[in-house]
């Protein structure tokens, strides 16, 4: 299935950073996203990833397991724990939960 952005408005306070942006990602293909720094590009790959919420629009065809993202900051997202971070992105199934509390036991992470 392809993904599809329709109409897509995001803003932080009163700038638009993302406003009415529609494209359509064919399944199967590889697509670069490149622009100036401050256009909105890493923006709209936490639209796409799911960790934000656009303010309008939406996004349409996202895999079931979801997207892999890697963040340019050597941080963890600010609304996720160590532990949700990881559940983010392993595959979604009970036996996951305590071989993620068992690592970050291991790393004195909890």
């Amino acid at each position: 299935m392809d993904l599809i952005l329709r109409d897509i408005t995001k803003a932080y306070g009163g700038q638009v950073v993302l406003d009415r942006f529609s494209h359509t990602f064919p399944e199967g293909r590889v697509t670069a996203i490149e622009g100036r720094s401050g256009c909105g590009k890493t923006t709209l790959l936490r639209l796409i990833a799911g960790l934000e919420a656009p303010d309008a629009g939406a996004v349409i065809g996202v895999p079931e397991g979801g997207i892999a993202m890697v963040f340019q900051e050597d941080r963890l997202p600010p609304q996720l724990t160590a532990a949700g971070c990881l559940r983010s992105v392993l595959k979604k199934a009970p036996e996951r939960d305590g071989q993620i509390d068992a690592a970050l036991r291991a790393l004195g992470l909890t």
